[in-house]
């Protein structure tokens, strides 16, 4: 009953959708993607990943569905990541917004509304300069990392055709 509801699944749904993702991609491109998708899915600024894999995607010829579901696998780590994000932000341009998380954050907008809003645009605009410098050799690692096992996967599923 396991073997017939797995091939089942394994049919109807799981073979189509692997296809579709994969559909006209090289490995390389597809390491490109994936590595893409990585890099964007992690960005600290709430609500942009989506439209700017989107942007990626459309710009680098990559497949769009492929990097938007990189992008929602790792979004769990966009909302680990924020946090650590958006503190060094704060150490670098010496706001003291984030020290004692969450209470000077309610502080700082009880006392000065404009300011602490203007004060929380520089802390996110200065997590994406440290994501944006950060993220190159992220992308480069995920890239090689993924074009092995891609290149490795193609080359055993080549031999597995010739057999």
């Amino acid at each position: 009953m396991k073997a017939f509801i797995k091939n089942l699944l394994s049919e109807s749904y799981i073979k189509p959708v692997k296809a579709f993702l994969l559909q006209g991609l090289s490995p390389l491109m597809m390491a490109r993607t994936i590595a893409a998708g990585c890099c964007i899915g992690i960005i600290p600024v709430p609500g942009s990943s989506t439209l700017l894999c989107t942007a990626v995607a459309i710009l680098f010829k990559m497949n769009l569905a492929l990097i938007q579901v990189i992008n929602y696998a790792v979004f769990p780590l966009q909302i680990l990541l924020a946090i650590p994000f958006y503190k060094a932000a704060a150490r670098m341009i010496n706001s003291e917004m984030l020290q004692d998380f969450p209470e000077t954050l309610i502080a700082a907008f009880n006392a000065d509304w404009w300011g602490a809003i203007n004060n929380s645009f520089q802390v996110i605009f200065t997590a994406f300069l440290i994501w944006l410098l950060l993220s190159v050799p992220f992308f480069w690692l995920v890239n090689k990392i993924a074009s092995v096992l891609l290149l490795k996967l193609k080359a055993d599923t080549d031999n597995a055709r010739d057999l």
